[in-house]
C-alpha cells in the first residue's frame, strides 16, 4: 500500500505544479530588483544607494543573487532555490518518519507523511511564486526533524543534534525571521518533553536557542551598520494595524488554510487521539507527538497574532508542514490491522479537497499588469525619472533605470515609520498595505504618480492611504496632470492567466510644476 501512496503523491503533486504554472507573486519582484542591484551594483538596496531594508528573506534573496550573477535567469533562480528547499522539506520529512516509525510494517504510514507534502497545493505555488516560503518551510523541518532523538533514548548524541538544530535554526532566521517563534518552541519543547535529566534538557534548551541568537545577534549588527537600522523597514510597514483590525479575518484564513492548503497539518493534529488512546502517554512517541505540537500551536498561535496573510495558498503556514506531516505520521503509526488501510485511505481523500474546491492560481495582477506597465515606462519616459506607485515589485523590476517611491512604505522609512496611522480605505486592512503618507510622498516631488493598482486610478478612487491623503492636498491639484494611455501588450500568457482589456487603460498623473 506504501507504494501506492507514494504513486498518489506524485501525481497530485505533478497535477498541482501544472494548474498553477502560472502563478508569480509581485512582492517577489522586489527581491528581485535587490537582488539585481546586488549583483549588478554591489548594492542591496531597492533604489540604489538608498540603504533601506524592505526585504525579509537575506538567505533566500543573497542564494537568488549568486545565480543571477552565474547567469541564470532572475525568475528561474528562484524558482530553482525554492525547488531546493522542497526537496529540502520531503528529505526531512523522509528521515523523521525513519526515527517516529521504524520498520517495513510502518512503510504506508511513512509514505503517507511524505504524500502530505507532496499533495499540499502550497508546495507547488511557493516554488513556483518567488518567495522564500519554501525554503524556510525546508530549514525548519530538518531543524524539527534531528530533534526527535532527545524524546527516545535510541540515540546518545543529542548535544550534536542540538548544534546541528540551531544552526538550522539560525539558517531558518535569516531567511524568515518569524522562524524564531518555532526555534523558541523546540527549546521549550526539548525542555518540557526530553528524555534526558534535567541538567541535560537545560543545556540542550540552551544550545538550540543560543546558536540562532548569536547568528540573529550578527545579523542584527550587520543590518544597523549597512541599513542603519535594528530591525527590517518591513517590520515597521506592516505592525501599524491595531490587533482587532488584525483578527477581522484570521479565523476563515486558517480554516481554510487547514481544510484546502494544509489538510496534511490538521490532520497530524486530529491523529493525536490515536496517540492518547491506543498509545503509552509516557512513551517516546508520546514525548515526540508533544513537541510537534507544541512547534505547531506556537507558531499557529503567532500567525493568528499577526493576522494571517493576503497572499495565496497559506503562505505564513507553510512552514508547518513539516512538523505536521510528522505529527500525521506518529498519530497514524498507532493504528493496527484492517482499520489502518481505511484511516489511510480516508487522510488521502482529505488530501484531494483542496485540487478539487479551490481554483488554481495565477499570475497576480499586480504582477502581470505591472510588467506590461513597466515594460512600457522603460521604453517611453526619462531615465531620471522618479515615480511614485504602490505596486513595488513587477513595474520596478521591469523599468529598472528609474528611482521609485514605494508608497505603502515596504522600502521607504518615513512611511513605514509613520506612527498612529488612520484607517481610512478598506484596503488598509491587507497585511502590509495599512501605511502611507501623502505629505511625505509629495514633498519629494516625483515626476510620476500612480495611485492604486499597476495600471493606476483616477483621483476619485483612491485605494490606500497615500492615495487618499494625496488627492487631498491642494498641491497634487495644482502641480500634477492626469494623463491615460492604451497600452497594447504582447504578453502571450495574459490572455490565459487572466482576462484583461487589450489594449490596458493606464492612468497616471504627471508633474507640471517646476522647482518646489
Amino acid at each position: 500500500m506504501g507504494w501506492g501512496v507514494i504513486t498518489f503523491g506524485i501525481v497530485l503533486f505533478a497535477y498541482n505544479f501544472y494548474a498553477n504554472r502560472f502563478f508569480f507573486h509581485d512582492d517577489a519582484f522586489i527581491s528581485l530588483r535587490y537582488a539585481m542591484n546586488y549583483v549588478a551594483l554591489g548594492d542591496l538596496s531597492w533604489n540604489p544607494g538608498d540603504k533601506v531594508e524592505g526585504y525579509t528573506n537575506f538567505l533566500h534573496l543573497i542564494s537568488v543573487a549568486e545565480l543571477i550573477r552565474g547567469g541564470v535567469d532572475p525568475v528561474l533562480a528562484t524558482r530553482l532555490v525554492n525547488g531546493l528547499g522542497a526537496l529540502l522539506l520531503l528529505g526531512a520529512v523522509v528521515y523523521g518518519a525513519h526515527r517516529i516509525a521504524p520498520g517495513a510494517a510502518q512503510f504506508p504510514v511513512r509514505m503517507l507523511g511524505v504524500a502530505g507534502i507532496a499533495t499540499s497545493a502550497s508546495v507547488p505555488v511557493w516554488i513556483l511564486g518567488g518567495l522564500e516560503t519554501i525554503l524556510v518551510a525546508g530549514l525548519l523541518a530538518w531543524a524539527v526533524a534531528v530533534l526527535l532523538p532527545c524524546f527516545s533514548q535510541r540515540d546518545p548524541h543529542k548535544i550534536h543534534r542540538c548544534v546541528i538544530a540551531g544552526v538550522l535554526f539560525g539558517l531558518a532566521y535569516l531567511t524568515r525571521p518569524d522562524a524564531v517563534i518555532m526555534n523558541a518552541m523546540a527549546g521549550i519543547g526539548v525542555l518540557f518533553f526530553g528524555r534526558a535529566r534535567i541538567g541535560r534538557r537545560v543545556l540542550q534548551c540552551v544550545i538550540i536557542g543560543a546558536i540562532p541568537v548569536i547568528i540573529l545577534t550578527l545579523h542584527m549588527v550587520w543590518r544597523s551598520y549597512y541599513y542603519g537600522d535594528v530591525m527590517p523597514n518591513t517590520y515597521y510597514a506592516k505592525m501599524g494595524v491595531d490587533l482587532a483590525t488584525r483578527l477581522g479575518g484570521v479565523v476563515k484564513y486558517m480554516l481554510k488554510a487547514g481544510i484546502y492548503y494544509l489538510p496534511a497539518v490538521s490532520l497530524g493534529l486530529a491523529s493525536l487521539i490515536f496517540i492518547l488512546l491506543l498509545g503509552r502517554r509516557q512513551s517516546g512517541l508520546a514525548r515526540q507527538a508533544s513537541f510537534l505540537t507544541l512547534c505547531i500551536v506556537g507558531h499557529g498561535a503567532y500567525v493568528i497574532w499577526s493576522g494571517g496573510d493576503h497572499m495565496p495558498a497559506a503562505r505564513v503556514l507553510v512552514g508547518l508542514l513539516g512538523p505536521g506531516c510528522l505529527l500525521l505520521v506518529a498519530g497514524f503509526s498507532q493504528i493496527q490491522g484492517r482499520l489502518r488501510p481505511v484511516a489511510i485511505c480516508v487522510a488521502l481523500g482529505a488530501f484531494l479537497v483542496g485540487p478539487l474546491l479551490s481554483s488554481p492560481f495565477k499570475m497576480n495582477p499586480a504582477a502581470y499588469i505591472g510588467l506590461i506597465v513597466g515594460r512600457h515606462i522603460d521604453a517611453n519616459w526619462p531615465d531620471d525619472a522618479v515615480i511614485a506607485l504602490n505596486t513595488a515589485g513587477s513595474t520596478p523590476f521591469s523599468a529598472p533605470d528609474r528611482r521609485y517611491i514605494d508608497m505603502l512604505g515596504l522600502n521607504h522609512r518615513g512611511i513605514a515609520k509613520r506612527d498612529n496611522v488612520p484607517i481610512r480605505t478598506t484596503r488598509q486592512t491587507l497585511s502590509g498595505h495599512s501605511k502611507g503618507d501623502g505629505k511625505i510622498v509629495l514633498a519629494s516631488q516625483p515626476d510620476y504618480i500612480i495611485l492604486g493598482p499597476a495600471e493606476g486610478r483616477d483621483a476619485t478612487d483612491p485605494w490606500f492611504l497615500s492615495d487618499l491623503e494625496i488627492t487631498e492636498d491642494p498641491i497634487f491639484a495644482r502641480c500634477y496632470e492626469k494623463h491615460v494611455e492604451m497600452l497594447e501588450y504582447t504578453v502571450p500568457e495574459a490572455a490565459i492567466i487572466r482576462f484583461i482589456d487589450n489594449p490596458l487603460t493606464f492612468t497616471y498623473y504627471k508633474r507640471i510644476c517646476e522647482g518646489s
